[in-house]
């Protein structure tokens, strides 16, 4: 097999958020800057700095696409990549959020669903989630859960499942 690559799409859902959370912290940004600059406020010039880290860390997290080989899915985020050895996969199918998904730490659609969720049915997964209508799930040998989300999801877990039997 050829290596694959897959866009990691945005739903309408995360698009809006993220484009109105970047609206409100560069305006809330702008006037706790504005702030500091007058008052020389030590909590304000706090606030500013955690703001700008949590959000930036959730930035950098972003799924960008998935490459499949011979061996490994990769998930290359804004920073960095996720590696998951078809050998270490225990199981792989459609992901369907349902009621009793929370979120532990995470973004809850900034950049994406992104961070330590926890489920009834499944308990703990690591979502790298753009649009909840192209997720699957796959859970490792290790009981670690992943919630991942592509284009042509039924490809990919078509393409995985050759790969795990």
């Amino acid at each position: 097999m050829n290596t694959k690559k897959i866009k990691v799409k945005w739903g309408t859902t995360v698009i809006l958020i993220t484009s109105i959370t970047s609206i409100i912290i560069i305006i809330a940004e702008y006037y706790l800057l504005k702030s500091l600059l007058s008052s020389m406020d030590i909590i304000t010039l706090i606030i500013a700095i955690i703001i700008v880290v949590i959000l930036g860390y959730f930035a950098l997290e972003a799924p960008l696409s998935l490459e499949l080989d011979e061996h490994k899915l990769v998930l290359y985020k804004i920073k960095g990549k996720l590696i998951i050895e078809f050998d270490q996969i225990a199981h792989i199918d459609i992901y369907i959020p349902g009621c009793s998904d929370i979120r532990l730490f995470g973004s809850g659609g900034f950049c994406g669903f992104i961070g330590k969720f926890r489920n009834k049915n499944i308990g703990n997964y690591q979502s790298y989630v753009g649009d909840y209508a192209q997720s699957f799930l796959i859970q490792t040998k290790k009981n670690v859960n992943y919630v991942l989300s592509c284009e042509n999801r039924e490809e990919v877990i078509n393409i995985v499942k050759q790969h795990i039997k």
